[in-house]
């Protein structure tokens, strides 16, 4: 991926696994200025051995959850070790800076917080003719085992009430597109798969989008979209994407992955939470009347977030200074 953005100066290669041999040979042969580790990548002889060499270690968006936490509390010496070798920790969110305070890492160390996916921009990519307009299709994005069979009712609600708009089930993993497809024929639906090469046309229900890789062509599709992994107990995938494509955002009650955007999203009026299954087709139906109001909206609550400057300021103070000539 990083090879395909063909950035000057920029080369991409295989990081070693996290044993202290193959890290040190790796710091040996090239001239390692930082180390920036995103997210939830704790690797405890990468950070260490870097560090030991005098170069900076900084963990980015760094994210910790309560169940890891709970494991790195059993772990004090290797904890120690890894947390006292940073020279900065942004954290990805306030339960993330709580934790891991209480691991050890020092007040000083903190970093203003900072979530990288807030960054995400929308692909120029033009979405395929799907048979409807925009305004008509709404979409299910990266549903999991049980949110399907959810979707579907809301669904056989709005076409109950009248006209359906018609539905993008676009599942987390493409290889349970078959059960998905017996599910849609056991409730009736007219259907057509991506995978197979089949288009939609004017008597199409549902557009079953089981391919990897495509979710930015749906996004663009949709003028709702239902982020899941928020009914299935999974905290819910990211709003930041759907929010790039201006595509008004539905989610359900779990939202712990990115609790804090949800709730800034929900109070500015930027999404709608969805509290429980049987809600889904009106607030379905509620988001279509008026999609533009929800875009505008998280539009603007996701801009707060996308401050850098900090974040490059706080890097740019720990690189070795460049030699005077």
């Amino acid at each position: 991926m990083v090879r395909g953005w063909d950035l000057a100066e920029v080369s991409a290669f295989c990081a070693p696994l996290d044993l202290r041999t193959p890290t040190k040979r790796l710091l040996a042969n090239r001239r390692v200025a930082a180390l920036l580790s995103l997210e939830n990548e704790l690797w405890p002889n990468r950070l260490v051995a870097t560090s030991e060499r005098g170069i900076p270690v900084c963990l980015v968006a760094a994210k910790v959850s309560r169940k890891s936490a709970k494991i790195w509390k059993r772990l004090p010496s290797l904890r120690r070790a890894m947390f006292q070798s940073l020279a900065f920790l942004a954290p990805q969110d306030k339960g993330s800076r709580s934790r891991f305070l209480a691991l050890g890492v020092r007040e000083d160390q903190m970093a203003p917080i900072i979530e990288l996916k807030s960054l995400y921009k929308a692909d120029p990519i033009a979405p395929p003719a799907l048979a409807r307009p925009r305004s008509e299709i709404w979409l299910a994005a990266s549903t999991h085992e049980g949110e399907e069979d959810i979707v579907l009712n809301a669904l056989e609600t709005l076409r109950q009430k009248g006209d359906a708009p018609l539905l993008i089930l676009a599942p987390r993993h493409p290889k349970r597109a078959s059960e998905i497809g017996e599910l849609l024929k056991t409730k009736g639906f007219r259907f057509a798969q991506r995978s197979l090469g089949q288009q939609p046309d004017p008597s199409t229900e549902v557009y079953l989008a089981d391919t990897m890789g495509e979710m930015p062509l749906w996004y663009k599709s949709a003028s709702v979209t239902l982020v899941a992994g928020s009914f299935a107990d999974k905290g819910g995938h990211t709003p930041f994407e759907p929010a790039a494509y201006n595509t008004a955002i539905l989610h359900g009650p779990s939202t712990s992955n990115f609790r804090r955007i949800y709730r800034e999203l929900d109070a500015a009026g930027g999404a709608i939470l969805v509290p429980t299954p049987s809600d889904l087709a009106e607030s379905v139906a509620r988001a279509m009347e008026d999609p533009g109001r929800l875009t505008e909206r998280a539009t603007a609550t996701v801009q707060k977030t996308t401050d850098l400057a900090p974040l490059v300021d706080r890097i740019l103070s720990v690189l070795p200074k460049p030699a005077s000539r």
